[in-house]
């Protein structure tokens, strides 16, 4: 009798494994240049906030004055002077608005308009002409709108009526006026007459 074959296969021989590759060290890293330590900034020394304004106390401010008038002011006087209790009056009367004009500045506006006033002394009958003005003034002089009429004498002619209204023009603005009397001049009533003129408030 012919041997059995036996249908079982026989092994086929182990392929070889392929060898996994090695890994590659990685390659070490070039060292970086460690950070130079920051040097401290100084801190700005930060702006201190201004204090609300303290409201106004009345004791203090009467300590204040008090305190203030206690102190002597200036030179001492010289011994035996005596203290007026009165202010001066010259420098009070200047500085008033309420008060006058002087003889002396009514004088001064009197002569500038003389200047600027051209009449015919030969004029018939000009003795007794004569009319007054209203006028109003700036306080550099300057006249406001246009001398106003308020009297005049019957025999007043055309022609001086239009001499006097013209001299206003001539002469405006009005130069050295007292500043600290502009109440009083800033209106003001003008008499002409022939060969002079008066100045009322």
């Amino acid at each position: 009798p012919e041997p059995v074959k036996s249908e079982v296969p026989e092994p086929e021989p182990a392929k070889p494994v392929p060898e996994k590759p090695k890994p590659e060290k990685p390659k070490p890293e070039p060292e970086k240049p460690k950070p130079k330590p920051e040097k401290p900034k100084p801190e700005k020394p930060k702006p201190a906030k201004p204090k609300p304004d303290k409201p106004l106390d009345l004791d203090d401010l009467d300590a204040l004055l008090n305190d203030n008038a206690d102190k002597p002011r200036g030179s001492p006087p010289p011994p035996g002077a005596v203290e007026s209790p009165t202010p001066n009056r010259e420098t009070t009367n200047r500085n008033n608005p309420n008060l006058p004009l002087s003889n002396s500045e009514k004088g001064a506006i009197i002569a500038q308009l003389k200047q600027c006033w051209r009449v015919d002394p030969g004029m018939a009958g000009i003795e007794t002409m004569s009319v007054t003005w209203e006028v109003r003034f700036e306080r550099n002089g300057a006249l406001i709108g246009q001398p106003k009429e308020v009297r005049h004498s019957p025999s007043t002619s055309p022609a001086f009526l239009d001499s006097t209204y013209r001299a206003f023009f001539k002469c405006n603005p009005l130069k050295n006026l007292p500043g600290l009397k502009y109440e009083t001049w800033r209106y003001m009533e003008i008499t002409f007459t022939p060969g002079d003129m008066t100045v009322g408030g």
